[in-house]
């Protein structure tokens, strides 16, 4: 009896050594941000964080974050299908470089709120390019006050704030003129 346990326990422990350890995630995304700047920046930041994790935790997907820039970086993207930049863009030449080249691979891109900023200040022709040449010339800030009209009144006023916005990306927002196979979407 003892051999036979004694057996059946070296058998699974030899099962256990030679079973394959867990296969990585095939996809993997990076997001960048800054935890730094306007609140409303940082608040959306740290919500897409958290639902971009419970979204790559249900869907078994490799997400990270970082606030260091300085990483955007052919090393760092070795790997990874997705670039996020959630509430900020590259500032170094380098930086810039490496996204171009990332891009013109076939890497994809989704950017949020102010990823998509450019003015005649950010001097990155290659992103006004691959933005559909769209610049930024002026700002409504604070926001403007609106006056809803609401037409049909059987609508509950509480239903009007639960339905999400159906207003269409503004022009400039989308696109891409990158070469390859590259996959962009951007929204403010």
């Amino acid at each position: 009896m003892k051999r036979s346990l004694a057996v059946l326990a070296c058998s699974w422990l030899l099962c256990a050594l030679a079973a394959p350890a867990p296969a990585k995630p095939a996809f993997r995304a990076l997001a960048f941000y800054t935890d730094r700047g306007e609140p409303d920046h940082v608040v959306f930041a740290e919500r897409a964080l958290a639902f971009f994790r419970d979204l790559a935790r249900r869907n078994d997907f490799a997400f990270e974050s970082t606030t260091d820039w300085e990483q955007l970086n052919g090393e760092r993207l070795e790997g990874v299908r997705l670039v996020l930049w959630l509430n900020d863009f590259p500032k170094s030449p380098a930086q810039r470089v490496c996204f171009e080249r990332y891009m013109e691979g076939g890497g994809g891109w989704l950017g949020f709120h102010v990823s998509a900023y450019n003015d005649r200040d950010t001097r990155w022709p290659w992103f006004v390019a691959f933005l559909g040449g769209a610049v930024f010339y002026g700002n409504n800030w604070p926001p403007l006050p609106a006056t809803l009209r609401v037409d049909d009144r059987t609508i509950r006023r509480s239903a009007i704030s639960e339905r999400p916005s159906r207003r269409p990306p503004t022009s400039g927002t989308s696109g891409s003129r990158a070469r390859g196979s590259a996959r962009t979407f951007a929204c403010c």
